[in-house]
């Protein structure tokens, strides 16, 4: 069988474009190696996704570029190489290693954080078209340093659309035609690079604290343990019903069975998170609330746990 014709027969066993995307994304590598000297329409050079996809566009992926499903994948997908190639540096990742990791995670996180709460401050023209901000007479150098902001325009809009989940509903075209797009780039930072600080911190702590909690296998396996860790974390902090919030989660929303193990009962847990955090739980959840609120934003932290 031909390497497209197989690629074929696997794309049509997905419904959803994010499936037919993942799908594709593990030929991709084969594709550029043992299957291109059997393709003769491909030429020097190895295809990227994008390329790949055109190949299959007109029965898996037709008019997707106005489909948010299709953008948001593509805007993850570079978001995750950028922060890989150019956000975790050398430098980076050595000192991220080193004895000075919490440290350095710590200052990290600062950069960030302070980019986010001046985001939510300014006033802005919430209109900005970016693509049309990079074809006009100030240019690209402009719209990425102008002198007559404390931030620029664009990076202010992206970090509250990022933040706010906008492109998990509304499709952004330019994140897949553009690499390494504003939108992109603030994603890389404020989700990928930021939750991976803080899962990095969350770690440590865990084991040079020794009023934190432990790993005990009777409760997880170790993946188990470090997602709830990555959820306490990141979940709001607001209300003592995040506890039994991510009981929930993990108990009947687990991202991933296979990977995941958390065994833990009601009571079991109930106990746990009184020992350690002083704190009397209840199991009850508003309906309307978890499932317009509580569950798609744990859904979406256990997402960036995964990247």
């Amino acid at each position: 069988m031909s390497p497209v014709l197989e690629i074929y027969k696997e794309l049509d066993k997905f419904d959803n474009i994010s499936d037919k995307l993942d799908c594709l994304s593990k030929y991709h590598l084969s594709f550029n190696g043992i299957y291109r000297a059997n393709y003769n329409s491909i030429t020097e050079g190895n295809l990227s996704i994008h390329q790949l996809v055109k190949k299959f566009e007109k029965k898996h992926f037709p008019d997707t570029k106005n489909i948010p499903e299709f953008t948001f994948w593509f805007l993850k997908f570079n978001a995750l190489k950028y922060c890989e190639t150019y956000l975790l540096n050398d430098r980076l990742t050595r000192r991220l290693n080193s004895e000075v990791r919490i440290e350095e995670a710590t200052i990290e996180l600062e950069k960030i954080e302070k980019a986010e709460k001046l985001a939510h401050t300014l006033v802005i023209d919430n209109d900005i078209d970016t693509d049309l901000k990079y074809k006009d007479e100030k240019g690209y150098l402009y719209l990425m340093n102008p002198k007559d902001f404390p931030q620029p325009e664009y990076q202010t809009k992206e970090i509250r659309r990022v933040l706010n989940g906008y492109y998990e509903s509304n499709p952004t075209e330019h994140a897949y035609t553009v690499a390494q797009s504003p939108e992109v780039k603030i994603y890389a930072k404020h989700i990928i690079l930021k939750g991976y600080l803080k899962k990095l911190k969350a770690e440590v702590e865990i084991v040079n604290d020794n009023h934190k909690l432990k790993f005990d296998p009777n409760y997880f396996n170790k993946e188990g343990f470090n997602l709830f860790l990555y959820l306490l974390e990141n979940y709001s902090k607001t209300t003592i019903n995040k506890y039994s919030y991510i009981w929930f989660f993990l108990k009947n929303h687990n991202p991933k069975p296979e990977q995941i193990k958390f065994l833990h009962t009601q009571t079991s847990y109930k106990e746990m998170i009184d020992e350690k955090f002083k704190v009397s739980i209840s199991y009850k959840k508003a309906g309307y609330k978890w499932e317009e609120d509580v569950l798609p934003t744990l859904k979406r932290i256990a997402s960036n746990f995964f990247h």
